[in-house]
């Protein structure tokens, strides 16, 4: 066996505790945050004489929002981990949380007061849905059945869904739909979709975050929060624009407005086509009390003045005829507004099909997706030479990033 040195060993060791993740129960003592921000204390077995020293990083305890005290029973989940510098091994803190309903609800109802003192669910900041949505971002578990329930509600609209898998399930999740909510920060969505299905409060629990109802609140276009609820509204679903219960009441609320425009479109061609109808009823009618008014002055005309009966009858012969022929022209413009109002529907659909295709064959991302690139100095695209000196630094942009770069020479045609 080869000898190796004291830090190797520890860094071949530590590499191997990385594999060994747990999720641990114990009671916290020792607790104290640090200058730094970071927080170390020590996780005490309730039953048993045990200890595991532990830590969480700045970073991570801020994103808890959790206020670690003495005596508090948690959940930990993490990695072992030696510390080189003193040969200690700590346990690594990913997520914590806290255990039972009673101490998530203390938990939740402070954090709820919270944000709504800072306004953070006030109704006057929630946005209504765009009229007519198409492109919608999804964040939800692939692997549940929810997913399905929306898509089997949402109508034919010709809705562009685009679905970004993260865990729902307790306090761990809070990471991935944080995660995931900032990946679709830099897509071009119409409304963005949160949803699962219903559960207990723990199982719940990182719909409860506060980070997470915070990048909820700011996200830049609507969001619909469609959790199924536990026995208060989750916090994510308060801050979002629209909370609902299911997922199908989320398919139902993308629609709303599509379904609205069918029915109002279907009622205005029937009120057109009604319109026309009473109209060749109302001129039928004219038409047969002419009739009926010659019919009978040709009668008392017949009594009185018989040797004009003849010429009488040819002219009501006459008459009747341009009765019929009337009627006749009448049926043909109906019949050919009818069609022209059917046409114009037809050129209408094909317009906006051509103007799609316009857009997408002038949409700058395709160029870059045929290799071409943007140079910019700043928020300044660069156009000619004369916009750059050597040693400015440039961004690259190409059609999956950016490259970050500094003008080392120039060349001038």
């Amino acid at each position: 066996m080869n000898e190796i040195s004291v830090a190797a060993y520890l860094e071949t060791l530590n590499g191997a505790l990385k594999n060994c993740v747990a999720r641990v129960r114990g009671e916290v003592v020792a607790c104290k945050v640090w200058n730094s921000g970071h927080v170390y204390f020590t996780l005490k077995d309730r039953e048993e004489n045990a200890v595991l020293s532990c830590v969480i990083w700045r970073g991570r305890y801020a994103f808890f929002g959790l206020a670690l005290e003495d005596g508090m029973e948690i959940v930990v989940e993490g990695h072992p981990e030696v510390y080189a510098p003193t040969g200690r091994l700590s346990f690594i803190v990913e997520t914590a949380e806290l255990v039972g309903e009673g101490a998530l609800m203390k938990r939740y109802l402070a954090l709820k007061k919270k944000l709504k003192e800072e306004g953070l669910f006030a109704d006057e900041r929630k946005r209504a849905l765009p009229l007519f949505p198409q492109r919608v971002g999804i964040i939800t578990s692939v692997h549940g059945a929810v997913i399905h329930d929306f898509a089997n509600n949402l109508g034919a609209f010709g809705f562009e869904v685009e679905i970004c898998h993260s865990a729902v399930e307790g306090m761990q999740s809070a990471k991935e739909l944080v995660g995931a909510l900032r990946t679709f920060q830099k897509k071009e969505i119409d409304v963005l979709v949160v949803m699962r299905g219903g559960g207990s409060m723990e199982s719940l629990a990182g719909f409860d975050n506060e980070t997470l109802a915070r990048e909820i609140a700011r996200f830049p276009v609507p969001v619909i929060a469609a959790i199924g609820h536990h026995q208060d509204v989750p916090l994510a679903a308060l801050a979002a624009d629209i909370a609902v219960s299911t997922p199908t009441a989320a398919a139902h609320e993308l629609s709303r407005s599509w379904e609205q425009a069918r029915y109002e479109l279907s009622e205005t061609t029937q009120t057109i086509m009604h319109g026309y109808r009473q109209s060749l009823v109302e001129s039928e009618h004219s038409f047969s009390r002419l009739a009926h008014a010659i019919e009978r002055m040709m009668s008392y005309l017949v009594q009185r003045f018989s040797e004009y009966v003849f010429v009488i009858k040819t002219a009501v012969a006459k008459i009747r005829q341009h009765i019929a022929l009337s009627q006749s022209s009448l049926v043909e413009k109906t019949h050919h507004i009818l069609q022209s109002f059917k046409y114009a529907q037809e050129q209408t659909g094909l317009l906006l099909q051509h103007s799609e295709q316009v857009v997408a064959l002038n949409d700058p991302k395709r160029q870059l997706r045929l290799g071409y690139s943007i140079v910019k100095k700043g928020d300044k695209i660069i156009r000619s030479v004369r916009d750059a000196v050597v040693g400015d630094g440039i961004h690259v942009v190409v059609a999956d990033g950016g490259l970050d770069a500094n003008v080392s020479h120039i060349h001038k045609n």
